[in-house]
């Protein structure tokens, strides 16, 4: 991706809207790209996007294997209880090349207070490959206390913790690929509240090329237990699932299911 000339553009937008769904605004955007000695350069020097601000720079060599560095860094206000606030640092990195079918990127990123103290924190590394029809190579993310609501607009109230683990399965085959998740949820509540109904969620996943199987899907939600297990693949019924409700009030789910049977 290369230009003839170089080439500078500043920026300042103050709103900016994706109509959705879900509706995402941000404001105050404000930065500059430029294009010389054949490397694309852009720097946002800020957007408030939800309760957080953030900067970003990235570098793009115009030429084959077209090398990347991004880097964002943003800080995000949340709440320790109904007096109290905590602003948190949130950082991500991702860096490797963009050409050719054998691309490779590796991300990392991650939320912890900006001081010393006890409060919501993430840490997510991965290794992509963007053209790949299985685009993730592997990723591990930890979570502790994650308010999903602080960082994404429209997204629900939470407080999760736990670890997502996901990589190549040698066992079945080339493109084989497994994942876990173990998380869990201490401030669960009605969906329409906007809150999340799951207070805990296990679940098993794999792919060996052609077929997506769950062989563990565990959810307590609703005061209940939702277990069960499931299978997909291309084809005239590519669904296969088994599904087990035990004790689950459903207007813990959503208000307005009070009085369902």
């Amino acid at each position: 991706l290369l230009l003839p000339v170089p080439d500078e553009l500043p920026c300042k937008v103050p709103r900016v809207r994706w109509a959705g769904p879900p509706e995402v605004v941000a404001t105050g955007l404000a930065g500059r790209y430029a294009y010389e000695g054949g490397e694309h350069r852009l720097d946002v020097e800020g957007v408030d996007l939800a309760d957080g601000h953030y900067s970003a720079k990235a570098r793009l060599q115009g030429a084959a294997p077209m090398p990347l560095q991004l880097d964002v860094e943003g800080k995000v206000q949340a709440p320790l209880d109904a007096q109290r606030r905590l602003e948190v640092q949130a950082r991500a990195s991702l860096a490797g090349t963009l050409a050719g079918a054998d691309a490779r990127l590796k991300l990392d990123a991650g939320i912890a207070p900006a001081e010393d103290a006890a409060g919501m924190q993430a840490r997510l590394r991965a290794e992509l490959a963007p053209w790949q029809s299985q685009p993730i190579v592997q990723a591990d993310a930890q979570l502790q206390d994650v308010d999903l609501a602080r960082l994404w607009p429209e997204a629900p109230a939470t407080r999760l913790s736990g670890e997502v683990h996901a990589g190549p399965a040698a066992n079945l085959g080339t493109l084989g690929w497994e994942g876990s998740a173990d998380l869990r949820n201490d401030q669960p509540g009605p969906w329409d509240e906007g809150q999340l109904p799951i207070a805990q969620l296990q679940a098993r996943a794999s792919f060996d090329g052609s077929e997506w199987q769950v062989p563990q899907l565990s959810i307590a939600a609703g005061g209940g237990r939702i277990e069960g297990s499931g299978s997909w693949q291309p084809g005239p019924e590519p669904w296969t699932a088994r599904i087990d409700v035990q004790r689950v009030r459903l207007s813990a789910l959503h208000t307005q299911l009070a009085g369902a049977p």
